[in-house]
Parts: C-alpha cells; sequence; structure tokens
C-alpha cells in the first residue's frame, strides 16, 4: 500500500471539541466562492464526527478553508502557522462546478495550518 501523502496539517488553539483534534489534509481542488477564488477542498483524516451536524452516523471527509486574514493565500502558503476559516459543504452538487454560494457551505471553525502533524498537535493541546 503507498505511503499517504498530506498538504498539511489542520489544528486549532481556539476549540476544545471536535475541532481540536489535529487532522492530515489532502488538497482535493481550488473552488471559487462568494468572496474569490482563494478556496481549497480538502479530504480530512480523521474525518469529523458527523453527529453534531445532524448527520447520525455519517462522518465529513471534506471540508473547505479559506483564509481568515486578507492578504494571505491558499495558493502560496509563505507562513504557518496561517488562520483559516472551515466550513462544511451543504450542498454537494456544487463541487461539480467547482463554484458555490453562501447557502452552499456553512462556516463551522476557525483553525490553522501547520506543515506537520506535531505542530499541529503541541497548538491543538495548548492551554486555553
Amino acid at each position: 500500500m503507498p505511503e499517504q501523502h498530506y498538504d498539511f496539517y489542520l489544528g486549532s488553539r481556539e476549540h476544545r471539541d471536535e475541532w481540536a483534534i489535529p487532522r492530515s489534509c489532502s488538497i482535493k481542488g481550488r473552488l471559487a466562492g462568494p468572496y474569490g477564488e482563494e478556496y481549497l477542498l480538502l479530504e480530512v483524516t480523521p474525518p469529523v464526527v458527523g453527529q453534531g451536524y445532524g448527520l447520525g452516523g455519517e462522518d465529513i471527509y471534506q471540508l473547505i478553508i479559506s483564509p481568515h486574514h486578507e492578504g494571505d493565500s491558499m495558493s502560496a502558503v509563505t507562513k504557518h502557522p496561517i488562520p483559516v476559516y472551515v466550513y462544511r459543504i451543504l450542498d454537494r452538487s456544487m463541487l461539480g462546478t467547482r463554484k458555490f454560494r453562501k447557502k452552499d457551505v456553512e462556516l463551522v471553525a476557525w483553525a490553522e495550518l501547520y506543515p506537520t502533524l506535531q505542530e499541529a498537535q503541541q497548538a491543538s493541546s495548548m492551554p486555553r
């Protein structure tokens, strides 16, 4: 079995719940949204437990992120950590067009991108 490649790791200094769990992220594509084209579609491991979002036993494997600060870019990450908004997909049909509207997603967390799993783990375990 080939070794899995991850582009970066998602962690959160802000959250203590489901979003405090560091996640490995693979970029699946770029998206255009209501505020431009600085959105990335990610596949995350481990998935987000869907029960808290009314999804029963269906977990969330794909998320969308965008930069939290104006001027930051998803195409050229030059610093770490980079703060991001994290969205879950409400209308999966938009994946076919690679464009979405506000009503197609839900903002679910603020987080940061880290170059290593260890850094994401350290950030997530920091005292709050």
